[in-house]
């Protein structure tokens, strides 16, 4: 389990005190759209009473590690609002 925070909002830097946590699970995995393989994050929760997912914050595609902290790491990617793609960072500290 993670508490993540999205850095940023369509793209744009969020203020300190608009951050807030959502908790989760994160998984990564390889996705095919169309011909081209894609890497996405997901931060998700699963109930005991259910076998699927259910998303919390949008994917993050082509997710890369930016920083490493003694309890934290940073991910930059993008995410998708509207049908455009917005530069997007994950904060991702361990519960």
């Amino acid at each position: 389990m993670v508490r993540v925070y999205s850095l940023r909002a369509r793209g744009k830097r969020s203020h300190r005190s608009e951050l807030t946590a959502t908790r989760g699970d994160l998984r990564m995995y390889s996705l095919m759209i169309g011909s081209e393989m894609h890497v996405v994050a997901r931060l998700c929760y699963r109930s005991d009473r259910s076998s699927n997912d259910r998303e919390l914050l949008p994917p993050l595609y082509s997710p890369e590690l930016v920083a490493i902290g003694e309890d934290s790491i940073l991910l930059r990617g993008f995410q998708s609002v509207d049908g455009a793609a917005y530069v997007q960072e994950w904060r991702c500290e361990l519960s």
